[in-house]
């Protein structure tokens, strides 16, 4: 591998300073001729005008040939397209010098050199313009030039042979406005130039791009300096001469000297960027080299802790399983402890259980000692040895360096030769209700792991400890509740046949005093009416329809309250049929409220014809009662069939009601109208109601104001035997 030498600091700030004394060197080799220069201008002006522009003149025809020469070892065509523009520029420019009215080459003429500049500026600002679109794109060359001499050819022709081109200099007026617009259009496309040019500026070295745009702007200040001047020969002029000094001296800066001195900044930038980049990713594997023997070290030990960290979850996830699916957890301790011991290569393990009854440790559990030491420490006070002391203060101990560390509380331990010993508590709820520890007589330490695994396992034997307490509670509980609402229900039962007992006597006890007053009331209206009043009269009649509206309560709570004492009659019947028994009951009825009654399908269920053919009554009556008189009164009854269940509807377009009230209407005695507007008792919806609950079914209603209701029947899929496509 090549050996890459690095610059020492000391070095590269040798290197920075000479290189700024060269470049100042320059500047002043550069600047000395300028105040000559400018008493030339004041002496004679088109030996200033000749000298200035022939040196711009000679530095673009250099970076042509410069150019032009090492194309092929150029990385992209973007030097080649300018220095193709520049060869163009600067025969323009050649005649710009020798077109002005004084060089008397062009006598015929008159005054060429503003047209001509003003054509070379535009083909110089162009092609810097397109001129970055060749740093991605490949260039024809034979193209290049024969654009370019079209290009040129036109605006000769123009100037020379057509005479189209725009006069840019009127003598004693000055300078035109075509010549005034173009400069501005110009500067404005040298803008153009320098955006795109940053905008690619990873394409250039940093100093050549710098160099660049400090010379596009003086191009640009060029421009403007030339927008100013009345006479060619006067000092504004003269500013903007200078200013193309300096600007093509940056030129001179950026290319020619930079592809002598520096020619892979120009010529080689790519090579000089790749070179770098390859001692970079040079650099870069050397880290990776060492970073990834790094890497495997630590994967090594990562998957080593990996696997001893999947051996210790499988244990976890099994004891946890199996402390879960245990109806005795104290029991399955030994078991579990035996297998946590041999993971962890330990020697001994005890498990200790609070007893509250002797405010002692009660041994549980242990393995590693043998039994009739086991039986000496079958009791143990709180406070005494590791274990006694971590009931104590409910914090888990962990002794280390045993043998070498003398302490009362290892005492009993250090006689069984353990080194290393680890004590944690169960902890149910804040209370200590035992502890689980482990020994070691083959190391004197453990390992955090090791020490996390323990207080792991020791949380998940408290927690199903403490699982088992509350199944136990759970199943008192449960059957302490399922006892008082045996004895609830029973009592509950029995009050509500007593209750039904005494509605129904009492109904039946105030019939026969209301019916003696509703007869007297009769024959007193009837004999006496010639000697009354009329006041007296209508007492007589309040007092009549008093009787009969008590009467009709009555009857309504006697046949609410007399359900629960009928037996019911289960049988298989077709709905169909027994709603068209119905409607020829109240065939009367429907005629005079002029009811459309539509029967659809309906299925065949198992019930109770009686209390079903009063549900349906109940329904159609309630639907007649509720109609709105301004339309004709629709009713239609169907059902349809689930997997589950069936359902029957009973719709009809009546006066609806607002589904905030659905909970109301179902309830004995409740009414959303006045009685004067709707006659009625308010029982023929609780009675439905009550008719499904014995039938195991339910009743529910959908409706809106104005437009009617739909009340929704629905019966369990044990009630249905088959289904019917129409009515009968």
């Amino acid at each position: 591998m090549p050996v890459l030498r690095q610059i020492e600091p000391d070095e590269k700030e040798i290197q920075g300073i000479r290189s700024a004394q060269y470049r100042y060197k320059a500047l002043l080799l550069w600047a000395a001729p300028l105040p000559f220069l400018y008493l030339i201008s004041r002496y004679n002006y088109n030996l200033f005008h000749g000298i200035v522009d022939g040196a711009s003149i000679v530095i673009a025809a250099s970076v042509f040939m410069i150019i032009w020469t090492a194309r092929r070892l150029l990385d992209n065509d973007y030097l080649l397209f300018v220095g193709i523009s520049f060869l163009f520029f600067s025969f323009l420019d050649l005649l710009h010098v020798v077109g002005n009215k004084d060089m008397g080459v062009f006598p015929e003429y008159g005054n060429l050199g503003p047209a001509l500049y003003i054509a070379s500026r535009y083909v110089l600002s162009i092609s810097l313009l397109i001129a970055p679109f060749f740093l991605t794109r490949k260039l024809n060359s034979g193209l290049a030039f024969a654009s370019y001499s079209l290009v040129t050819s036109f605006i000769l022709l123009s100037i020379f042979h057509w005479k189209i081109f725009p006069a840019c200099i009127v003598e004693g007026v000055g300078l035109t406005r075509f010549k005034v617009v173009s400069d501005y259009i110009i500067c404005l496309i040298f803008l153009g130039a320098i955006v795109l040019m940053l905008l690619n500026r990873r394409s250039f070295d940093s100093r050549v791009l710098w160099t660049l745009f400090s010379s596009l702007m003086l191009f640009i200040a060029t421009g403007i300096a030339f927008t100013l001047y009345a006479d060619p020969f006067g000092i504004t002029n003269a500013v903007g001469h200078f200013f193309q000094i300096a600007s093509f001296y940056l030129v001179y800066l950026a290319i020619i000297e930079n592809s002598l001195t520096r020619p892979q900044n120009i010529l080689y930038r790519r090579l000089k960027q790749s070179e770098e980049k390859l001692a970079d990713n040079v650099r870069q594997l050397d880290d990776a080299n060492y970073n990834l023997k790094r890497e495997i070290a630590d994967r090594k030990q990562k998957e080593e802790a990996l696997r001893e960290s999947e051996l210790r979850f499988r244990l976890l996830s099994d004891i946890a399983a199996r402390l879960l699916e245990s109806d005795s957890p104290q029991a399955l301790v030994d078991e579990l402890c035996r297998e946590v011991m041999e993971h962890l290569n330990c020697s001994v393990f005890f498990n200790f259980l609070m007893d509250r009854s002797t405010g002692k440790l009660r041994l549980n559990a242990y393995a590693g000692i043998p039994e009739e030491e086991a039986r000496k420490i079958e009791w143990l006070d709180i406070g005494v040895a590791v274990c006694g002391c971590v009931a104590k203060e409910a914090n888990p101990i962990v002794a280390e360096n045993i043998l070498d560390t003398p302490d009362i509380r290892t005492d009993l331990v250090r006689s069984y030769g353990v080194q290393a010993y680890a004590c944690h508590p169960l902890i149910v709820h804040d209370e200590v209700i035992g502890t689980l520890s482990f020994g070691t007589d083959a190391r004197s330490s453990f390992s955090p792991e090791e020490l996390n695994l323990m207080g792991t396992v020791t949380n998940q034997v408290a927690t199903a400890m403490e699982r088992m307490r509350l199944m136990e509670e759970l199943r008192r509980s449960r059957d302490e509740v399922e006892e008082r609402v045996r004895e609830r229900t029973a009592e509950l039962e029995r009050k509500n046949e007593e209750l039904q007992e005494f509605t129904f006597v009492t109904s039946h006890d105030l019939s026969e005093p209301l019916r003696k007053i509703q007869t007297f009331g009769t024959l007193l209206e009837e004999k006496s009416a010639h000697i009354l009043d009329e006041r007296s009269k209508d007492y007589i009649a309040r007092m009549s329809r008093a009787a009969k509206r008590m009467r009709e309560l009555i009857d309504a709570l006697l046949q609410y309250t007399s359900f629960d004492r009928q037996k019911q009659d289960f049988e298989p019947l077709s709905l169909g049929g027994m709603v068209h028994d119905v409607v020829s009951a109240l065939e009367v009825s429907l005629q005079d409220a002029g009811v459309l009654l539509e029967i659809g399908p309906l299925p065949v269920v198992s019930c109770d014809r009686r209390l079903l053919q009063q549900l349906f009554q109940n329904l159609i009556l309630n639907a007649v009662k509720y109609r709105r008189p301004e339309v004709g009164a629709v009713i239609k009854v169907y059902g349809e069939e689930g997997r589950d269940e069936c359902r029957i509807y009973v719709e009809d377009n009546g006066i609806g009601f607002d589904e905030k009230y659905l909970p109301k209407i179902f309830q004995p005695f409740q009414r959303l109208h006045g009685n004067n507007e709707y006659h009625g008792t308010g029982i023929g919806l609780a009675i439905c109601k009550k008719i499904m609950e014995r039938h195991g079914g339910t009743i529910t209603a959908r409706s809106t104001p104005g437009k009617g209701s739909t009340f929704i029947i629905t019966l369990p899929q044990a009630t249905r035997i088959s289904s019917s496509n129409s009515g009968e």
